[in-house]
This record gives structure tokens, sequence and C-alpha cells, in this order.
């Protein structure tokens, strides 16, 4: 079986049991991490993953997704850290977080993005899932990719803004705007993540 669909009752533990098992993550640190996670969503959900969609290894690149016609959420490979980060993400949605999907100006949906990857590792603390969940990346730029100050430099810098667990290296040369824009909006999505947040019922991570 290349796919896969599960659907996720929070009052059910019989049904979590089978999303955890379903990406290998019992008796491991990420199963009490998808617990809590699970325990900030307030009604059942479809879970989609796809066991055979190519998972290119960027650290900007979102490895998971939402139906916004069904509210099933889409994972595009069977990590648990990948899963905890999209059932973290998905409560943010079905509690009315706005995507700004669709809005002609891309960088503002990348910044909204980014907002979104703080709230969720911010979530991650206050749930008491350890940093193990996820990666931590050192990007080193092309230097005449930000030369210039220009569009192609500004969505960079937005993009590695909007990416908490990245640590972006500008290179000797690098346009002064562009470290600008960059320290700018990442103290600005920084904020943001501190200043929102979800909260759950109970917690089953000291059980």
């Amino acid at each position: 079986m290349s796919q896969d669909r599960f659907w996720v009752n929070p009052a059910d533990e019989a049904s979590i049991e089978a999303l955890i098992d379903a990406v290998s993550a019992q008796d491991t640190p990420y199963e009490p991490a998808i617990w809590a996670a699970i325990e900030l969503h307030r009604r059942p959900f479809s879970v989609f993953i796809d066991y055979v969609f190519s998972d290119p290894d960027m650290p900007t690149f979102d490895r998971f997704s939402f139906d916004m016609g069904s509210d099933e959420l889409i994972v595009f490979c069977p990590e648990p850290a990948v899963l905890i980060d999209a059932l973290l993400e998905m409560a943010m949605f079905m509690r009315g977080f706005n995507t700004l999907i669709g809005v002609d100006e891309k960088w503002k949906t990348q910044v909204a993005i980014g907002a979104w990857r703080t709230i969720r590792e911010s979530l991650k603390q206050q749930l008491g899932i350890p940093y193990l969940v996820g990666h931590a990346w050192l990007v080193e730029l092309n230097p005449t990719g930000v030369a210039n100050f220009d569009e192609d430099s500004f969505f960079i810098a937005v993009a590695l803004a909007g990416s908490p667990d990245v640590e972006a290296q500008f290179p000797a040369g690098t346009s002064p705007k562009v470290i600008s824009v960059y320290k700018h909006l990442s103290r600005i999505i920084a904020l943001i993540g501190q200043s929102l947040g979800l909260q759950r019922k109970s917690s089953r991570l000291n059980r």
C-alpha cells in the first residue's frame, strides 16, 4: 500500500494510535509529541499520507498541505517529525488562522507562512515537545543571488526570514538592503509567534 488515509478523532484513542503506527512512532520520543499535538484539535479530521510523493530535501519546502474543501490534512512523507509539524499547523488552520493563499503578492503569503512556522515552533515549546522533533538547517547563499537588491533577492530574504529552523549565512558583498529586510522580517515574524497560540484541554505528556 503506497498511500493511506486516516480518520482521527481526538476523543478516540484507537484512531490516534493508528496514526502513530502509520509513521512508526510507537515507543519513541515522537509518540507523546503526537498525542500533545492532537490535543489541540477540537473535532475529528482526516489525514492522508502520501508515501509516493517525491520529497525534496529543502528547508523552506512544506512537506504537508491542507485540502481547504474537505479540511483534510495531506502529509507528503511518513516521518513522525513532519507529521507533528503538520498536526500543529492543521490545528491552527481549523481554529481559523488565515493562510493568505490566493493573495496576488506572493511575498505576503510567504510572510504569513513564516508566521505560521514560528507559531508552530512556539507551540512546541508550550507543549513541551523537545527540539529533536524537526531539523536545524544552515543555508549558504549564492553571492550572485543577493549582491543586488531586486525582486529575486527580496523574495530570498522573505523566504529565509519565514523559516525559523534555518540559519542564513550571507556572503561578503551581500546587498545591505537584503540583510535589512531579512532582519526586520525575522523580528516581526518572531513577535507574531510569541503573541499567538492555541490552548489544549489536557496533557498526556506526563502520563
